[in-house]
């Protein structure tokens, strides 16, 4: 399962935010990047349409249910502001 962002004004925002999220939570945290929204799909189902650029980070690192996790995710959501994107859900 994935936090899902999408609706990045260009892919240079969502490669950046992408690139950002990983240098900062280097610790088993990955983030792709689509452009396609059936691609965004299919690599996590979500209820409704993902508006490309879509990056999906990783969220296998929360697995272990500690609350400094959790402060991370809630940094990472806070973040995409910085790039124009949106946060829409898991």
């Amino acid at each position: 399962m994935s936090l899902i962002f999408d609706s990045f004004p260009s892919l240079e925002r969502a490669v950046a935010f992408a690139g950002r999220v990983m240098e900062r939570y280097r610790y088993r945290l990955g983030a792709q990047v689509f452009m396609d929204a059936r691609m965004a799909h299919d690599h996590d189902p979500f209820p409704w349409v993902q508006v490309p650029p879509v990056v999906h980070v990783d969220r296998n690192w929360l697995d272990t249910g500690e609350d400094v996790e959790f402060d991370i995710e809630e940094q990472i959501r806070e973040l995409v502001d910085e790039f124009g994107g949106t946060y829409i859900g898991t």
